[in-house]
């Protein structure tokens, strides 16, 4: 006869409930409702049938219509304060019960369960009535049996260790109570390796989980193994498969046993599945990081979908494409793929077997531009007693580039910022005698590059002195009014004759216009600056003598 035990039919009953459909979790609830007060099970042994097709990890579809009855057996979900055992199992919430004949030997056996974070098994009592006396026989574990971590789904692996003891106690007529007591170290590893359809006895069919049980007992020195093959439905159905050859667990095998449960399930109606909702985005380094709520408990997984949008123009570059796809109950993607300063849409849409849900509400994501890098190599070099700048430009998508500058050592100051892809700039606002050192950095929005390096120059004094009062030949006022709106007026005091030279430049150093060239005699002298076909900004105005340049800076507004 082929190994099977009332005691591992009841075993078997703890485990029913804790059924899932293909790759979907497993909560506390769904342990719960199988074992409200009054459910009955029925459990169906087959002795006769020699093998089995328990297919292959990943997905499958399995075929048990054809399994055969031998043996019936019912058990019920009772009281656990009113149980025979209660006294024996304090943590107890759940107490199942089966009374019936085996091989010919009456037997009742109650098993006790809990339900929390994890499904408990905390014992079995067991009593066989035998032709030589009765069999009494209380399992307990130590410490309590965590047959399943909590949420179970495909891919889970999961291990426990515990001890058990075995006291059986033997009532021999004449002689009395007989009693034994074995300890056993326990060790049950599990792996939910495939998930898939399954048919059972009357064409019932519903998803499934396999799992791949092993266990390990060490008994007085001496290990022995076991290994069985579990199909879990999520709604009490339940295949256990006990095979012949255990090196052999795939395809067809041959098996000692094969039993299947009753259980509350209908037929599965295959359907799309349900579509996503509430699509999020969050943007760092360049990858864009989806997520969504999964709304289906029947899909394969989820397709992303994805478009590029030309925001210079408010159009579509391209349809949505499908750029990959994840497994079922993921519910985040990360893209990175993106380019900066590009903008797309996303949607999310599942998908199983029977086809694909709706797509999701679209979302749309736009990747911010990033500097690359500093600019580099600049230098400094004296042309008409300014300052003429250049470097290279070593940045991508900047919006401009801060332009820094230090007198005779001090600390650096902003001087002044000029636009994307400028690779020079002239200062004019320097006079003779003082050293000036550069530094230059690229900024895009709150993003600043690295600096460059600094260069120094010095403008040598060729000034023309009056000996008797030691000043300048002439000196410039600044303008006014600065700022000014259309027009302003720039005083140059002359102490002595000159050829002067007055010429406006805009912040970048390039020439806007020659002002004013003549010859003043001694004195005071008002020069007038028209802004009206200007720009506003800031400007510079050098005037330059036989000897001498002064410049000043204004601002003009528009």
């Amino acid at each position: 006869m082929r190994n099977f035990t009332p005691t591992m039919l009841l075993v078997m009953f703890s485990l029913f409930v804790f059924s899932a459909k293909a790759q979907i979790s497993v909560t506390a609830s769904d342990f719960e409702e199988g074992l409200v007060l009054g459910s009955k099970v029925t459990t169906y042994l087959d002795t006769t049938t020699l093998s089995v097709d328990v297919g292959n990890p990943g997905e499958n579809t399995w075929d048990f219509s054809q399994l055969q009855t031998d043996y019936t057996f019912e058990t019920e979900s009772k009281d656990v304060a009113s149980s025979d055992y209660a006294a024996s199992f304090p943590g107890a919430e759940y107490a199942s019960f089966y009374s019936g004949v085996f091989e010919g030997t009456p037997s009742s056996t109650w098993v006790y369960n809990s339900v929390g974070d994890d499904f408990i098994s905390h014992g079995t009592g067991t009593v066989a009535q035998s032709v030589s006396g009765d069999i009494e026989t209380i399992i307990t574990f130590d410490p309590a049996w965590v047959q399943y971590k909590l949420p179970l789904q495909y891919g889970d692996t999961q291990s426990h260790t515990r001890t058990q003891t075995l006291d059986i106690t033997t009532t021999v007529p004449l002689v009395g109570n007989i009693k034994q007591t074995i300890t056993q170290e326990v060790t049950v590893d599990k792996h939910v390796d495939a998930y898939g359809k399954i048919t059972f006895p009357g064409g019932k069919q519903l998803n499934a989980l396999r799992i791949m049980e092993v266990t390990t007992f060490v008994t007085d020195g001496v290990t022995t193994r076991s290994k069985v093959i579990l199909f879990l439905t999520k709604t009490g159905e339940l295949v256990s498969v006990t095979p012949k050859d255990t090196t052999s667990l795939n395809g067809s095998i041959e098996i000692d046993n094969v039993s299947w449960t009753s259980g509350r399930g209908e037929t599965v109606t295959a359907t799309a599945p349900t579509l996503p909702s509430a699509v999020q985005s969050a943007i760092a380094a360049s990858q864009v990081m989806l997520s969504w709520t999964d709304n289906s408990d029947n899909e394969d997984g989820f397709y992303i979908e994805r478009r590029v949008v030309d925001s210079l123009k408010s159009s579509f570059d391209e349809d949505f494409i499908r750029i990959d796809s994840t497994g079922a109950n993921v519910n985040s993607y990360t893209d990175l793929t993106v380019m900066a300063g590009y903008s797309y849409e996303y949607r999310i849409v599942a998908y199983n077997g029977e086809g694909v849900s709706a797509a999701s509400a679209v979302i749309a994501v736009t990747i911010p531009q990033q500097l690359s890098g500093g600019p580099q190599n600049l230098s400094v070099s004296i042309v008409d007693a300014t300052m003429q700048l250049s470097w290279s430009d070593n940045s991508e998508h900047e919006e401009g580039f801060y332009i820094e500058r230090s007198e005779d050592g001090g600390g650096y100051t902003l001087l002044d910022s000029v636009a994307a892809e400028t690779e020079g700039y002239t200062d004019v606002s320097v006079v003779a005698g003082v050293e000036y050192s550069y530094r230059i950095q690229a900024y895009l929005n709150d993003d600043k590059s690295d600096y460059s390096n600094t260069a120094s120059a010095r403008i040598v004094p060729t000034a023309v002195f009056d000996v008797e009062t030691s000043h300048a030949a002439w000196t410039v006022q600044q303008n006014y009014p600065n700022p000014f709106k259309n027009k302003t007026s720039v005083t140059i005091q002359m102490s002595e004759p000159d050829d002067i030279t007055v010429v406006l430049f805009d912040s970048a150093g390039k020439l806007v216009k020659e002002v004013q060239r003549s010859f003043l005699e001694e004195g005071s002298h008002q020069v007038q600056i028209d802004g009206n076909s200007l720009n506003g900004g800031s400007y510079f105005l050098k005037v330059s003598g036989r000897a001498h340049t002064e410049s000043i800076r204004m601002l003009l507004v528009k």
